[in-house]
């Protein structure tokens, strides 16, 4: 009978030990996991702009926007990120007219990639890293940019405000490539007799940001950016329209929203921004332009990284414990 006893303890303690082990190994493997993810948001969703220009014209414009934004993250470490917008303008109102406009209208492409440190005493994180342009807009082919790059630096402190709160402060410096040193290739700004705005050598952007949870499905961001496009000499075409121009140009970027996280891998965003500020803060080269907008976005914001990985749990087989 106690030579029973004693092997039904052992069996008990081997199959514990064993347990231990197992979920021991689960744990290492899911810790693996999530030392890197992936993630590609779409988001999707209406606007409303209204713009005027130097020469006091106002409108509004009506359409709807798709915008791709790919990126990899290995630990808290080093990111990879990308994007891309697309914008349909359906209704126009300005200038005296109503028109429909059906044009799908390009972003530029932006890639970065960052490498992040935390300073242990002040819990400060510090990430920085290069920056590329390439340009697919309308305003930017007007303007004859071929290429934009730089690097990028972020301060930014994580603050125990109820589901969380960071401050940060971002700059940049972007050395801007345009095929001519006024915009005068045509398109916005006329033929090449009509001289045009310099094009810029380079960008320098930086402001304060912030991103409060006051619930854990709640998101607000906003963000400030001083803009300072350093501009190429004066041309030496007959006609120039900056003649006794400056040698600088200075611009701002604000942008706001409200997110709610209605499910693992949707949310749902109100915005409010110029130059696409909320969506993409990387994307601003100060191509110079003689109108100046507000968007409203109302929109949603799907995850495919959280969408694969709900599908990839849901299909995995259920086992039951061998005992």
């Amino acid at each position: 009978m106690r030579a029973k006893t004693v092997a039904i303890i052992a069996t008990a303690a081997a199959m514990l030990l064993g347990a231990s082990q197992a979920a021991a190994e689960a744990e290492e493997v899911q810790a693996t996991t999530r030392a890197w993810r992936w993630d590609a948001k779409i988001v999707h969703g209406l606007f409303l702009t209204r713009w005027t220009n130097d020469w006091d014209d106002s409108g509004l414009t009506l359409g709807h926007r798709l915008a791709l934004a790919p990126e990899v993250e290995v630990g808290d470490w080093f990111a990879f990120k990308a994007g891309l917008t697309l914008e349909q303008e359906r209704e126009r109102w300005g200038d005296g007219n109503h028109k429909p406009d059906t044009d799908i209208v390009f972003s530029d492409l932006w890639l970065s990639a960052t490498l992040a440190v935390t300073e242990g005493f002040t819990g400060v994180r510090v990430a920085g890293g290069p920056l590329l342009f390439l340009p697919m807009s309308r305003l930017a082919e007007s303007a004859s940019l071929q290429a934009g790059a730089g690097p990028s630096l972020e301060l930014t402190r994580e603050l125990p405000l109820l589901a969380g709160l960071i401050l940060g402060y971002r700059g940049r410096f972007v050395f801007t490539f345009f095929a001519y040193t006024t915009q005068c290739k045509g398109g916005l700004f006329g033929p090449c007799s009509s001289g045009g705005p310099r094009t810029s050598w380079g960008t320098m952007a930086h402001g304060p940001a912030l991103r409060f949870k006051p619930h854990r499905s709640l998101t607000l961001e906003a963000a400030f950016s001083w803009r300072m496009a350093f501009l190429h000499g004066l041309p030496s075409a007959p006609y120039v329209s900056e003649a006794e121009g400056p040698a600088r140009r200075y611009d701002y970027g604000y942008g706001a929203s409200l997110e709610w996280q209605a499910l693992e891998a949707l949310a749902l965003r109100l915005a409010v921004s110029n130059d696409d500020f909320d969506v993409f803060p990387e994307l601003h080269l100060s191509v110079p332009s003689n109108r100046r907008w507000t968007k409203f976005h109302l929109g949603m914001t799907v995850s495919l990284g959280a969408l694969v990985d709900a599908v990839w749990a849901a299909a995995a087989p259920t086992r039951a414990p061998q005992l």
